[in-house]
């Protein structure tokens, strides 16, 4: 999973449609701790391409251990699409 977004880096370049992804995590149930990385394209992501120079992001956030709330990663993606700078992005697929 991924998420498709305009980003802007800062150096203030945009990158429009824009792959975000999770590529890190550590933590445990009362603190998890994101990597991301950013691509320019899907196909860049899928073939292991270098990732955005100057997107350097981490978020912390608290999972939930309930049955339904899915795995750390499910809860990551679910997490940062509640932060405004993820607003409106689309959840993509690896294929």
């Amino acid at each position: 999973m991924a998420l498709q977004l305009t980003i802007t880096l800062p150096s203030g370049i945009i990158v429009p449609n824009a792959y975000v992804k999770i590529v890190g995590y550590q933590g445990d149930k009362n603190q998890c701790q994101l990597r991301l990385a950013a691509f320019k394209d899907q196909a860049s992501m899928q073939a292991g391409a270098p990732q955005i120079d100057g997107y350097n992001r981490t978020e912390v956030f608290v999972p939930t251990l309930s049955a339904t709330a899915g795995d750390f990663i499910t809860q990551g993606y679910n997490y940062i699409k509640t932060l405004p700078d993820f607003n409106g992005a689309t959840d993509v697929l690896e294929t």
